[in-house]
């Protein structure tokens, strides 16, 4: 059986991954450097076991995105992370969690 075939027969949630539980969510992440705002309102499912990758042009914001899910922006003063960034269903940005 080739693997077009074997995918053909399978349903689609196994296919896409949808099956598998959620590693890591986000939900309406802004982020913004002083008053220039540079993401906007991005909600994602990460899910486990699973490769996502992101994709755009230059200065889309992808680079800015992963800086908020390992907290490297962090350590730029004028950055301010909103909306929520759960791993685990624990809110990363929770003052109780230890950065490092």
């Amino acid at each position: 059986m080739s693997v077009a075939e074997n995918i053909a027969e399978t349903p689609p949630s196994e296919v896409t991954g949808t099956n598998m539980p959620v590693k890591m969510e986000t939900r309406d992440v802004n982020v913004f450097y002083g008053d220039k705002q540079a993401l906007f309102d991005v909600s994602l499912d990460i899910r486990q076991n699973q490769v996502t990758s992101l994709i755009g042009p230059s200065g889309c914001g992808k680079s800015t995105y992963l800086r908020c899910l390992n907290r490297m922006n962090d350590v730029v003063d004028i950055a301010r992370v909103t909306g929520s960034i759960k791993l685990d269903e624990e809110n990363i940005y929770d003052p109780k969690v230890d950065v490092v």
